[in-house]
């Protein structure tokens, strides 16, 4: 049975998460098979799972142009490290082994002229809301749903350890983020982002619960999990070096209570540190990710090149949908980013004016600081390495744009509110009847007549 704090915190989250399940479920409807970036590629990643039994490996080596099938359907994605195609290859071999159907999905034909906008051509739909997959490629598109679904769940938690003082401001945050449109797009997609951001945020999580050793055990296993999952997660380790002996030096009276869960955390990462340079596989594709990012664009130099940058990841962070080539309307864009710097700027500003005299509000500070500037200098160098701005890759950024946004917006209200917890439901209705709206425009105006399969 339930405690009653945990049915409280059902019903406090039944409109956010409600939320994010019907605009999940919707965008899952209507995109069709493999329009979703590099989703074919780890499609063929999580076959040599299930398939062949084996970690995935660059084979077959892509050929022709990016929306070439031999490209896109090749193993040109599968450097990566290989958690996210364990977990989901041994789904597949269990919903085979339960309905016996093939373990191979055969994307259909590919477009000629390349993503314009869909990468594969696709058939009319049967009928309104047609589930027209097989199972082995639903249950993958349903664990990302769970698993962005937990990235909810931790913002609240988040926002709750940052701004403990109000619910308010963790129940705005995760009803903004779960109505964000990019972030709605990629929730059911097959994409080892799925995977690795969760994990990432639930040591954010952690870390924020400030003065409990133990947790850096548990944040240093899901640290290294990530990693082993993509390897754009290296800042996590970096975080820890920081932040391990940053929270021992102001822990003066019970610095020896750290000791034995710091050897601990040592362990598991020199464990992690030996299978990615002993094992052979691993070994390999970690020299690839290393060697591949070395070089820079030849723009990079060049002011109008970052220029484009931003703008670009601005537009993919409101809708970016297929391979980036779907867009929203230029004024959507901006007044989205308009609302959510405004409401930033007043919740940081409330964060410090009603934090700083806390003992934890230097600590809290430094690890918000410490994670925006790995997640921001992590999208510059890819930027710097190739011409890629896409705003999934600043994801990690959610939870903290969505917890400030909260807490901006719920002192707002506060302030001209006289009865917060009749106030408190109308606002947290209405603002997920709007974003509830915004996405069905979205899905009817934009989605469904740029692939044109009803």
């Amino acid at each position: 049975m339930l405690s009653e704090n945990g049915r409280q915190l059902i019903k406090d989250l039944a409109i956010p998460l409600v939320l994010f399940l019907l605009l999940a479920f919707g965008y899952l409807f209507v995109i069709p098979s493999g329009e979703s970036p590099d989703e074919g590629g780890h499609v063929q990643c999580i076959e040599q799972v299930s398939r062949l039994n084996r970690l995935p490996i660059m084979k077959p080596e892509a050929t022709g142009q990016s929306w070439a099938r031999t490209y896109a359907l090749s193993g040109i994605v599968c450097y990566h490290m290989p958690g996210y195609y364990l977990l989901t290859g041994y789904l597949q071999k269990a919903v085979h082994l339960i309905t016996n159907e093939p373990l191979h999905y055969e994307f259909p034909p590919s477009n000629p002229n390349g993503p314009s906008p869909n990468m594969f051509l696709h058939a009319a739909k049967s009928g309104m809301f047609p589930m027209e997959e097989p199972a082995i490629m639903l249950l993958p598109r349903f664990l990302s749903i769970f698993l962005w679904g937990l990235m909810c769940l931790l913002t609240y938690g988040i926002t709750r350890r940052v701004a403990p003082q109000k619910k308010l401001y963790a129940l705005l945050a995760v009803t903004i983020l779960a109505g964000w449109p990019q972030f709605l797009f990629m929730s059911r997609a097959i994409n080892n982002d799925a995977l690795s951001i969760p994990l990432s945020i639930l040591v954010l999580w952690l870390l924020l619960d400030i003065g409990k050793p133990q947790r850096f055990i548990w944040a240093t296993l899901f640290s290294c999990l990530a990693i082993l999952t993509k390897l754009t997660t290296l800042y996590l380790l970096i975080m820890l070096i920081i932040v391990i002996p940053a929270e021992i030096w102001f822990s003066a009276t019970k610095r020896k209570q750290y000791i034995a869960p710091t050897l601990f955390s040592l362990a598991i990462v020199l464990g992690t540190l030996l299978l990615l340079t002993q094992h052979p596989i691993l070994s390999e594709h970690v020299q690839y990710t290393f060697g591949s990012t070395n070089r820079i664009a030849g723009r990079a130099s060049e002011w109008s090149y970052w220029v484009d940058v931003a703008n670009l990841t601005l537009s993919s962070g409101w809708v970016g949908f297929g391979m980036m080539n779907i867009f929203a309307p230029q004024w959507q864009t901006n007044l989205w980013w308009g609302f959510i710097g405004l409401s930033n700027v007043a919740g940081i500003f409330l964060f410090v004016k009603s934090s700083y005299q806390k003992s934890t509000f230097k600590l809290q500070a430094l690890i918000l600081l410490l994670w925006i500037g790995a997640i921001v200098g992590g999208y510059l160098r890819i930027n710097l390495n190739r011409f890629q701005p896409q705003f999934r890759y600043l994801f990690a950024l959610l939870p903290i744009l969505t917890m400030f946004s909260g807490i901006g917006l719920g002192q707002i209200v506060t302030i001209f509110s006289k009865s917060r917890q009749r106030h408190k439901v109308y606002l947290i209705s209405f603002l997920a009847v709007f974003l509830l709206f915004i996405n069905s425009w979205i899905i009817w105006q934009i989605v469904i007549p740029a692939y044109n399969v009803y």
